[in-house]
């Protein structure tokens, strides 16, 4: 083997000496100069100097720890930000009532429809609403109302909606009734047969305020939908446990609320009787109508971003703190109150929003103690010692004989489709 010993070794105009392509020092160093094609594997400890002109670089070739970078100058990056929903049960998913029930003329409330969904009619119209199995890519259920009465010559007030009340406390940070208040956007999916004009509503019942956007429905597939509604600057909500905003689809409107010109802006107005919905589509005309709608977001600014995906577990604890069903063979702690009173703790798996609270059952309550055993179908009424935002309750049911006054007594539902249910909607 051959060995060539120099001090240097330069490649380029060596008359110059500084305008070297390679340039190897005896200290063991190179520098290399203008465009260097390397074969090959290249191995070194460190570069050092601008990367600004790398390219193509395989990422497969880049091991090791990279050095963090500054993503300030980085561009046409898809958004990631999710804004939170102010509605809950969006996308229908619980149902803790049922799953379907007609609803007669005139008549209003939560129904066995998807949680916090309540179900508004007023006039000769009478509809089926379901939680649906028909929706959009990536949703699962839809609440539906389908047409069972016509009513085709509307009058006054009459109309048909869909609608959730919003628990006021959770409105603050839109900061209405101050010049920093918020606009919202609210998007939702919807399909229906019958196409035209709808409106959605808002309604401020803390200081007496409505808005009132429109949508265009012009095909019977599913479609996204948005409408974004002013800051409201001139009338606030309260900071408490009470309805604070109602949320509005309306379906069906009398002349008593499509008479005149819509506003644009929030103004005083609780019962929204007045302009909230000019050109609303009669879906009431046939009873062949259905209206489906699902991915209902309500959320802070001007923009409609992703609807945010919940867990079940986590939905379901949200709708819990205005109802909760309890199943049958729960079994409940508590005490006689005389010889026919049943005295029981029932421990809430979510607090309810309120101390005043509607309690139904279905079924028979059994107790049970050492020696004796009794049965009562009476539907127990809330005891004392509740309120709001606490985690269990004393319940009283009337209806039994025999118990022993102050005995320690256990009593549990028994019945198919047996429940003890806990209601405080707003």
């Amino acid at each position: 083997m051959s060995t060539l010993k120099v001090d240097k070794l330069y490649a380029g105009d060596r008359s110059t000496g500084s305008d070297e392509n390679v340039l190897l020092n005896d200290d063991g160093t190179t520098n290399l100069k203008g465009n260097t094609t390397v074969t090959g594997t290249c191995a070194a400890t460190t570069f050092s100097g601008s990367g600004a002109s790398l390219t193509n670089l395989p990422a497969a070739n880049l091991t090791g720890t990279l050095p963090a970078i500054s993503g300030a100058n980085l561009t046409s990056l898809p958004s990631s930000s999710v804004n939170p929903n102010l509605l809950i049960n969006g996308d229908m998913r619980v149902s803790q009532r049922g799953t379907s029930e007609a609803i007669a003329a005139d008549g209003w409330g939560y129904f066995k429809v998807p949680d916090r969904w309540r179900v508004n009619l007023g006039g000769a119209t009478t509809v089926t609403v379901s939680q649906d199995t028909d929706s959009p890519e990536g949703f699962a259920n839809s609440i539906k109302y389908a047409c069972t009465t016509i009513d085709d010559s509307l009058t006054g007030g009459e109309n048909v909606k869909c609608e959730q009340r919003i628990e006021a406390r959770d409105l603050q940070h839109l900061n209405w009734g101050t010049s920093d208040a918020e606009a919202i956007t609210l998007s939702f999916w919807v399909k229906t047969n019958k196409s035209g004009t709808y409106w959605c509503n808002l309604v401020n019942w803390d200081n007496c305020s409505t808005v009132s956007k429109s949508y265009t429905v012009s095909d019977g597939n599913w479609n996204k939908y948005s409408v974004t509604f002013p800051a409201n600057t001139s009338y606030a909500v309260n900071n408490d446990n009470g309805r604070g905003l109602d949320v509005i689809w309306y379906l069906t409107a009398g002349p008593n609320y499509t008479d005149g010109t819509t506003q644009a802006g929030w103004y005083n107005e609780c019962h929204g009787n007045n302009k909230v919905a000019v050109g609303q589509v009669n879906w009431s005309d046939s009873t062949s109508n259905v209206w489906n709608m699902t991915g209902a977001k309500l959320e802070v600014g001007s923009t409609a971003t992703d609807f945010n995906h919940e867990s079940y577990a986590e939905q379901l604890r949200k709708c819990q703190r205005y109802y909760q069903r309890l199943g049958h063979q729960m079994i409940w702690a508590g005490r006689g109150n005389g010889s026919s009173s049943f005295v029981f703790g029932c421990p809430l798996p979510v607090p309810l929003r309120t101390g005043s609270v509607t309690v139904t059952m279905s079924g028979t309550l059994k107790t049970f103690e050492t020696d004796a055993t009794s049965e009562s179908t009476n539907t127990p009424s809330a005891g004392y010692g509740y309120g709001d935002d606490t985690a269990a309750m004393a319940l009283v049911q009337t209806g039994h004989s025999g118990l022993t006054d102050d005995r320690c007594i256990n009593g549990y539902i028994h019945g198919t489709g047996s429940y003890l249910a806990l209601e405080c909607e707003l």
